[in-house]
């Protein structure tokens, strides 16, 4: 029984990752060479393009620019949506996305949360990284022993009341 069992969990495991490494392989054409892998987490993470001066020592030094340069990027062409009323001071969007082993910015879409999202600010969000995606220079990629590999990345935008 415990034998059936646990062949049935490993079945359901890899029927689930085989589906999910599908579902990442439609609509985004592999790069030559590509294992349809995309990690969560790597040696080296994604850098935001612009920060791209750094020596791999200072790979901490560099995410630090990334992460401001991204936050400065944002705000800047940020606008709040003014059709938009809530009581909450702040609300965070989730933005998912892919960086791809050339840099590229694929699958970007709005990561739900058990609180709802007003749709404008969600629309908002994701035309700043339609922004990012198709207007800037691509991003330097995720590493995994010494190679550039797909990393998913999960962003927050956030949209905090005016006064």
């Amino acid at each position: 029984m415990i034998r059936i069992l646990l062949q049935l969990t490993l079945l359901l495991l890899f029927t689930v990752s085989a589906n999910a490494q599908e579902e990442v392989l439609l609509g985004h054409p592999l790069m030559p060479g590509d294992t349809g892998i995309t990690y969560k987490v790597t040696e080296y993470l994604p850098v935001f393009p612009f920060c791209d001066d750094f020596e791999d020592y200072e790979h901490r030094e560099q995410l630090q620019c990334s992460h401001k340069k991204m936050m400065d990027f944002i705000y800047n062409i940020l606008e709040y949506p003014i059709d938009v009323t809530t009581d909450a001071p702040v609300i965070n969007v989730l933005i998912s996305m892919i960086v791809e082993r050339d840099g590229r910015l694929t699958s970007i879409k709005h990561k739900g949360r058990k609180n709802p999202v007003p749709q404008p600010m969600i629309d908002e969000a994701l035309r700043i990284f339609d922004i990012i995606a198709k207007e800037l220079p691509p991003w330097i990629p995720g590493y995994q022993k010494g190679e550039a590999v797909r990393v998913t990345q999960t962003m927050v935008v956030q949209f905090r009341k005016p006064k």
